[in-house]
C-alpha cells in the first residue's frame, strides 16, 4: 500500500484492485520479453487514487461551503423581511397615535370654543 490516508471505498479498491490486476498482466508480459517489473507504476496508480480522492474530497468541501453560503443568504433575507415588518408596524402605529393624538386636540378645540361661547353669552 501506499502511505495511509482514508480508507478506500469498495469501488476504490475494485479500480485499485482491476489497475493492479492489469498491471500484473502487464508486468508478467514484460518480464516474458525480459524486462523487470514495475514498482514505479504500482506506485504512480496509488498516487493517481490519492490525487482522487483528495479531489473527491475538496469537491465534497465545495459543495458543503455553497450549501452553508446558500443558507447565510436565505437566513438574511428572512432577517431583513421581518426587519421591514417590525418597521411598518412601528410606522402604522406611530400613524394610529398622530392619528389619535390629532382627534384628542380636535376635541379639546371643541370644548374650548364651547366653553368660550358660554363665557361670551354669560357677558353679555
Amino acid at each position: 500500500g501506499g502511505a495511509g490516508g482514508k480508507p478506500l471505498s469498495a469501488a476504490q479498491q475494485m479500480q485499485l484492485m482491476m489497475q493492479q490486476r492489469v498491471q500484473q498482466i502487464q508486468d508478467e508480459e514484460d518480464e516474458a520479453m525480459g524486462i523487470a517489473p514495475s514498482a514505479a507504476s504500482q506506485r504512480a496508480q496509488e498516487q493517481q487514487l490519492r490525487e482522487q480522492q483528495e479531489m473527491q474530497m475538496r469537491q465534497q468541501q465545495e459543495r458543503a461551503r455553497e450549501q452553508q453560503e446558500a443558507q447565510q443568504r436565505q437566513l438574511e433575507q428572512q432577517r431583513a423581511i421581518e426587519q421591514q415588518e417590525r418597521e411598518r408596524a412601528e410606522r402604522e402605529r406611530r400613524d394610529r397615535e398622530a392619528a389619535a393624538m390629532q382627534e384628542r386636540e380636535k376635541e379639546q378645540q371643541k370644548a374650548q370654543k364651547q366653553t368660550l361661547k358660554q363665557q361670551l353669552e354669560q357677558q353679555q
